[in-house]
């Protein structure tokens, strides 16, 4: 049976487990649409609350999911954001392994596009990871991403409420000077963003070495030595890449994405974060063929690169369609449900 909450989200079926509370699919009674919807205890939403009023409706991109709306039950206060329904990274990764290095460039650029509009709205993040950045239904098209879950995030500049020897974020992904017990930055945050990189498979030899050395920089212990030029770097490369043309492993992968059972599957996302190796991916993706004319100095793969491995489970992309389309059949009739009931 499903629990409301703040008599107004009817929650359906959780997401996952984020740094302060858990997510869930829900109803917004309210707006008659579906929402995510992070569940917090009084004592940690009271920052979340705040930037849900005074910094999300200032942040200007199509690359970020920040909090809409929020309503204070008598145990929980749940905030809203905009559903994203194709899984996220964690998941992507976890199912395909290391993505080649059109997935890495496209994906990685939008998410530094994303950092900076938060960055330029005067907020940190503070937990960006593979979990964080979810996808979008695309059909055939770019895949497209967002940055989610703001329950850590802070006005840059705010003072630190964490006690001695405790740190906000997912382990993995914080930056050192943080750990040590120093103040996020957007440093920190772009050090998290290098570990993304790293995560989606930047450091693998045979992706462009432009890719792995920016990983590599962001990465760096020094937080003055990280660049803060990744957007113009990422656009670059995905500028000598051309237009996007989906190949048979780019279809297959995005009508995993497509399907609901993917959003079904994001509850065990964070498992799946922090180390590749922890889970072994059913399949990997294949490079996409270069467009015509492309040169080998336009994307030097690193010396000796080793082949990527392509093969694949037999009969993967019919179970992947298939598993699409029940997917999708079972949401809506789960949503049919939902307002059915509601009337």
């Amino acid at each position: 049976m499903s629990r409301i909450v703040a008599h107004r989200f009817e929650l359906l079926e959780p997401i996952g487990q984020g740094g302060t509370g858990s997510v869930w699919v829900a109803l917004d009674h309210e707006r008659a649409t579906l929402a995510a919807v992070k569940l917090l205890t009084h004592a940690d939403a009271g920052g979340v609350v705040q930037f849900a009023r005074e910094q999300a409706m200032r942040i200007r991109s199509e690359y970020v999911i920040a909090p809409y709306s929020w309503a204070a039950g008598d145990e929980q206060v749940a905030i809203a954001m905009p559903l994203r329904t194709g899984g996220s990274l964690a998941v992507l990764v976890a199912d395909f392994g290391a993505l080649p290095t059109r997935w890495i460039a496209t994906l990685g650029f939008q998410a530094a596009q994303a950092i900076s509009a938060v960055h330029a709205a005067g907020v940190l993040h503070r937990d960006i990871t593979p979990a964080n950045l979810l996808l979008a239904a695309t059909g055939t098209d770019e895949p497209e991403l967002a940055l989610s879950d703001f329950g850590t995030a802070i006005a840059a500049g705010s003072p630190r409420f964490t006690g001695t020897g405790t740190y906000v974020g997912t382990e993995g992904y914080v930056a050192p000077e943080v750990v040590a017990g120093g103040a996020a930055s957007a440093a920190s945050d772009w050090y998290s963003f290098g570990k993304v990189l790293e995560f989606l498979g930047a450091d693998e030899p045979e992706v462009d070495a432009r890719l792995s050395r920016l990983a590599a920089e962001l990465t760096s212990n020094d937080p003055a030595r990280r660049p803060t030029d990744a957007v113009a770097r990422l656009a670059a490369v995905t500028g000598e890449l051309g237009p996007w043309r989906p190949g048979a492993d780019d279809v297959e992968v995005l009508a995993h994405v497509d399907s609901a059972a993917a959003l079904a599957r994001a509850g065990s996302a964070p498992s799946a974060v922090g180390h590749r190796a922890d889970r072994e991916p059913t399949r990997r993706l294949a490079p996409t063929p270069e467009p015509a004319g492309h040169t080998e100095s336009a994307l030097a793969p690193a010396e000796n690169a080793a082949p990527p491995d392509t093969q694949r489970a037999s009969g993967g992309r019919a179970t992947v369609f298939l598993a699409a389309a029940l997917g999708l059949v079972g949401l809506a009739l789960l949503v049919l449900a939902v307002v059915l009931a509601v009337r």
